[in-house]
């Protein structure tokens, strides 16, 4: 079950974390998408060639996504955010996160099947490790997703399957054992 609204006031060339923070917010508060503190993470998805102001500095496409918390008075337990940025719209010279997947794709769209597997990577990180106290490892800060970054362990163009659609997603860290796919 999910919801989403389209939030036109993030339309301009340069965002900061407030412009998406006050996104979120103004839905919130209008009721286009329900307050869910427990089980509710907020994703938004960025175009790929805003300028993107924050501790991310560059053109969104020069980095795939993030995820964050957002803090609002009136709940204790701050909301979940992720970002994840359309690497299909990324400038021509900031095409990381269509690097790793070349076509042709599962589904022939090379953006939108870049963006299921970031989308994965930045919903597990932040099941695990939302608010950046808990699951990482210690010697590099890396979360279990960033340990198997673009390891697909396959070389088809796809590896999972969800109802009659083919996906490729990066595989995620289990300690003890490395980088594994979930068996459906």
């Amino acid at each position: 079950k999910g919801n989403w609204t389209h939030m036109p006031n993030l339309r301009a060339q340069t965002i900061t974390d407030n412009d998406i923070n006050n996104a979120i917010l103004s839905s919130l508060n209008n009721g286009a998408i329900p307050y869910d503190i427990v089980n509710g993470i907020y994703f938004v998805i960025l175009r790929g060639d805003f300028i993107y102001s924050s501790n991310k500095n560059g053109p969104a496409g020069s980095f795939c996504g993030y995820h964050n918390v957002l803090r609002i008075n009136r709940v204790a337990e701050p909301l979940k955010v992720v970002v994840v940025i359309d690497p299909s719209t990324a400038v021509p010279q900031n095409l990381y996160c269509m690097s790793y997947i070349s076509g042709p794709t599962a589904n022939g769209d090379l953006g939108a099947d870049n963006m299921v597997s970031i989308y994965a990577h930045l919903l597990v990180e932040t099941i695990t490790n939302y608010d950046g106290r808990a699951w990482f490892r210690d010697r590099d800060n890396q979360e279990n997703a960033d340990l198997c970054d673009w390891n697909f362990l396959t070389t088809a163009n796809s590896n999972i399957q969800v109802d009659k659609k083919r996906f490729l997603v990066q595989s995620l860290f289990q300690p003890g054992v490395g980088c594994v796919l979930s068996k459906q």
